[in-house]
């Protein structure tokens, strides 16, 4: 099989994205900006999705009432400049096709619907129908899972928790669309349940500090391998490499998505502990240890600290910081439901030839004498006007990881953010070189009278390549999309 090319990074996606849309690492603010704004408003826009040019409108909502929340929108991407390769299969020659072809699809106009907030505990519930960006417990399992990456699909999912002084319960999931869509679109069931041992016999203790927990998360439907048939010349004749080997490629179907030969469940489970040993308005100190095992595959150690500053200065400068250290079998994956894993479960990258759907990759993979690494995000709010953060991972015999992040959210006139990522960082100079390894989005908006906004937004996506004549074709591949707009809007 012709390998599936390199794909790395995340794709936040919003056809006709009215206001900003969220980028990794702004999830470490949720609940410390205050109340969430109502929003109203629409957007028409100009933008480029592939190889084709769209005119974008947009209807968008955002209701936000205390705990609870609700956001709606209305896109519709009309295609005006149809390049090669042609496309004859838009409603009525205008309307994209890919937004639309599939019953779940249209459950796309339902952003999300929210009840109260992740990690307060004040709260008891929190509920979010919608798009996700998904974490279970420390992160070690399922860490910023997005169960929206590619333009071309549409997954409503769920996350549900309940926090109590005796324990609680976590659970996501990611695709209730897929009942009535693609049988091939990932169905991921997951769970943490944690227990207070002291708290299980006097809630008001002072030392009502510890849990222990157990976590299990499956996708029910993991691809094991994908469907391919041989490459043929313009003859017809079939195609061989150097070694008289078959050239073979992925095969889609009519809707494009990728077709999976065979697939079984995957499962990742795990146990962990950890202490809130200091939990005050100014700093909060939380150790823990997860020890973590993939179905079929290895083991991993992480031990690590969650650490938030909240410093009073006569304005508000928040701190949350990640440290961990990590010990593991070489056959296993840290943080296994990614934010990438939507594309990785098709093709993951090994940092070898090798690419394959990652449950089989991790399978085969070697167990190896084991490694060692580290990993470590930082970031800074000041006084809600600038947030800035990072993120950083290495292991032994492995290029390091970096990310990148940058928003101005609240200034008057004009709001702006950007989010970089690169793997497998060889040099200085190769850190910030966009290539096949890197992926870059920069947004911004500027207010030009009241309420009126003009917007733009640069995006390096992965998407099938659909050309039968590309050397690429049906393979992940890298493309620069773009977008500008004019927007009204406003808050309430």
């Amino acid at each position: 099989m012709r390998k599936l090319s390199l794909w790395v990074g995340v794709l936040l996606w919003a056809p006709g994205a009215f206001a900003m849309d969220p980028i990794p690492g702004e999830e470490r603010f949720v609940g410390k900006m205050g109340e969430p704004q109502n929003t109203g408003g629409g957007e028409l826009g100009f933008a480029k999705i592939d190889e084709d040019f769209y005119l974008q409108l947009t209807l968008r909502t955002g209701l936000n009432l205390g705990k609870v929340g609700v956001g709606l929108q209305v896109p519709l991407n009309l295609r005006v400049v149809d390049k090669d390769p042609k496309n004859d299969r838009d409603y009525y020659g205008l309307v994209r096709y890919e937004d639309w072809n599939e019953p779940a699809k249209f459950l796309k106009v339902i952003r999300y619907v929210r009840y109260g907030y992740k990690h307060n505990e004040a709260d008891y519930v929190y509920a979010l129908v919608g798009e996700l960006a998904a974490q279970l417990g420390h992160g070690t399992i399922m860490d910023r899972y997005m169960n929206n990456l590619d333009p071309n699909t549409f997954h409503l999912g769920s996350a549900l928790d309940v926090y109590t002084p005796y324990g609680g319960v976590e659970t996501v999931v990611s695709n209730y669309g897929s009942v009535f869509g693609s049988k091939d679109g990932s169905r991921i069931v997951g769970g943490r349940l944690y227990l207070k041992p002291v708290g299980l016999a006097d809630s008001a203790s002072a030392m009502n500090i510890f849990a222990v927990g157990a976590s299990v998360v499956t996708d029910l439907n993991a691809p094991r391998a994908l469907a391919t048939e041989q490459e043929q010349d313009a003859s017809g004749s079939p195609v061989v490499d150097a070694n008289g080997q078959p050239v073979t490629h992925s095969v889609t179907d009519k809707d494009g998505n990728l077709v999976v030969a065979s697939g079984a469940a995957q499962t990742v489970w795990g146990v962990d502990v950890e202490a809130k040993v200091i939990n005050t308005e100014v700093i909060q100190v939380t150790p823990y240890s997860d020890l973590n095992f993939i179905d079929g595959a290895g083991w991993g150690w992480h031990l690590g600290t969650l650490l938030t500053l909240n410093m009073p200065i006569g304005f508000e400068l928040s701190i949350p910081v990640r440290l961990e250290y990590r010990r593991f079998r070489s056959d296993y994956i840290p943080a296994y439901f990614s934010t990438f894993y939507e594309l990785e479960r098709y093709a993951y990258p090994t940092g070898s030839s090798a690419i394959g759907p990652k449950a089989a990759v991790a399978r085969a993979l070697s167990s190896g004498k084991g490694r060692n690494g580290v990993y470590g995000d930082l970031a800074f709010n000041f006084a809600g006007l600038v947030q800035v953060g990072g993120i950083y991972e290495w292991y032994d015999d492995i290029d390091p990881n970096f990310a990148l992040f940058a928003n101005v959210p609240a200034l008057q006139v004009v709001q702006a953010k950007a989010y970089y990522t690169k793997t497998g960082v060889k040099t200085a100079k190769d850190a910030f070189t966009l290539d096949d390894r890197s992926l870059l989005i920069a947004e911004a908006r500027y207010e030009v009278v009241t309420y009126v906004y003009v917007v733009g937004r640069f995006t390096r996506k992965w998407s099938l390549d659909p050309d039968p004549a590309s050397d690429t074709y049906n393979d992940y591949v890298g493309k620069n999309d773009w977008k500008f707009g004019v927007e009204f809007s406003m808050t309430f």
